[in-house]
């Protein structure tokens, strides 16, 4: 508006800086508050057996939960780069709906279906990959001890899944992560990487030290994290220099021996979180990496006492309440 008012033309005239006052002023007061302006980013765990959703900010200090049982059981949750969380619901024994969350409405919307890739012991993720989201699955199958990997492409003009260069290798299990726009599968002693832009599968440099299974990844910059599932190790691939490297443990590891937590990495406020799940509510942490100290420190967040059973993903959300007087207008 300053600047406005500072125009040559409007100078000339001093009646006319009063006038254009008058209306941006009066413009603004008849504005309302843009819904979604409010949200807050939150990590967000799901339990699919009641499909329930706690969001929570340590530092913050806010939470809150809700369950979706007006969909199937969800199988994976994805947030996109613009802020979309979309799910995989399992509509059959063989079919996956694909659902968008419309948080000012509280409303899931069906957009498309998937096949789900048959076998015992089988992984479904969704992924956002270089503004596109993907279905990559891969399942174990018995007594031919061989690995299926299914990757496709979503296309929204469409509402059609479009299949991706296969990856084939041999391994029982293989942890994804995204970072810069490519895809990671990292096994403990393989990582390979797609990129989207050339529907390729390259082979990375493999962990320098062998873990028995990395269990939770996240990316962070040129970076991804991956732990064991106790978290007694975690290694982090530089994806620019293609070099790998460890950061330093938790300081009471020790005192947690014995205790089988099951690590949980998140990115929150573009740092480094771990949720150590547990069954006994009271040994259960949340801790954020220090990177200029180079140490672990512990967050007091509770959390219900509910299985977790989904990796975290981080969004911007409208808290309870926001979204009812979101939906009222």
């Amino acid at each position: 508006m300053a600047a406005i008012l500072e125009h040559p033309l409007v100078r000339e005239d001093p009646g006319s800086s009063e006038i254009i006052r008058n209306v941006v002023q009066r413009g603004a007061s008849n504005m309302k508050p843009r819904c979604g302006t409010g949200a807050e980013e939150m990590v967000l765990f799901f339990e699919t057996r009641s499909n329930k959703m706690q969001g929570i900010n340590p530092k913050l200090g806010k939470s809150f939960s809700r369950s979706f049982t007006e969909i199937p059981r969800i199988v994976s949750v994805t947030v996109t780069s613009d802020n979309d969380i979309y799910v995989l619901a399992e509509k059959s024994k063989a079919q996956m709906s694909l659902l968008l969350y419309n948080q000012m409405s509280g409303v899931w919307e069906q957009k498309s279906s998937v096949e789900m890739l048959p076998g015992a012991l089988c992984h479904q993720h969704l992924l956002d990959l270089d503004g596109h989201l993907y279905y990559y699955s891969h399942s174990w199958t018995y007594p031919a001890q061989s690995q299926i990997i299914i990757m496709k492409k979503y296309d929204r003009n469409t509402s059609e899944w479009q299949d991706c260069s296969q990856l084939k290798i041999n391994i029982s299990y293989i942890e994804p992560s995204v970072s810069n726009g490519c895809l990671y599968l990292l096994s403990s002693t393989e990582l390979h990487c797609y990129c989207p832009k050339e529907d390729r599968w390259f082979k990375r440099a493999p962990p320098t030290d062998c873990t028995d299974v990395f269990w939770s990844s996240i990316a962070l910059g040129n970076e991804i994290f991956h732990s064991d599932i106790y978290f007694n190790s975690v290694s982090v691939y530089d994806t620019e220099a293609d070099g790998w490297q460890e950061l330093p443990g938790w300081e009471r590891a020790l005192e947690s021996r014995g205790r089988n937590y099951c690590a949980k990495l998140f990115v929150l406020g573009n740092q480094l979180h771990v949720f150590l799940d547990i069954k006994e509510q009271e040994h259960q942490h949340v801790l954020v990496y220090d990177r200029c100290e180079g140490v672990w420190r512990k967050l007091h967040v509770t959390f219900p006492d509910v299985d977790w059973d989904l990796p975290p993903v981080v969004a911007r959300v409208n808290l309870p309440g926001v979204q009812e007087r979101c939906a009222n207008r």
